[in-house]
């Protein structure tokens, strides 16, 4: 009985969710100068490379002591005669775990490049228009 009000309580509250309308509060680029707009583009920039060089930090080393530490203990487990099987499966489990953090830190390294950020500050200088990926993404606290 209590697990059957628990699921219609979630169910609800999924419902509730689903049909709320929520939008990311971005930054109006008319009330802005022009400088300001440019500072803010080179502090989304800066912030998102920044966030991608933590998830390599974390990711490459993850990965490189899970895919050694596999290698090492098939390597062992041969050498003492343990079983000959295919150790692929260990060292791609093992390694598998920083994979998505370095995955998702190149990612967002080369999206938000400094040859991207210039290319994007160059049209920008053209046409006064941020590219609207971009405008999504500049909330007000890129402008302080």
């Amino acid at each position: 009985m209590i697990v059957h009000t628990v699921k219609v309580i979630l169910l609800i509250t999924l419902s509730m969710l689903a049909q709320a309308k929520v939008k990311a509060q971005s930054a109006p680029l008319d009330t802005y100068s022009h400088l300001d707009t440019v500072q803010a583009v080179k502090r989304l920039f800066a912030t998102k490379r920044t966030a991608s060089e933590v998830y390599l930090g974390v990711g490459l080393p993850v990965t490189l002591i899970g895919a050694g530490s596999a290698f090492l203990v098939t390597t062992l487990a041969s050498t003492i005669k343990l079983g000959k099987g295919n150790s692929a499966p260990i060292i791609l489990a093992s390694s598998g775990v920083g994979l998505v953090p370095t995955g998702i830190g190149l990612v967002r390294y080369i999206r938000f490049s400094r040859s991207k950020e210039q290319a994007i500050l160059d049209v920008y200088q053209e046409n006064r228009r941020v590219p609207k990926r971009i405008e999504r993404q500049l909330k007000p606290k890129y402008f302080w």
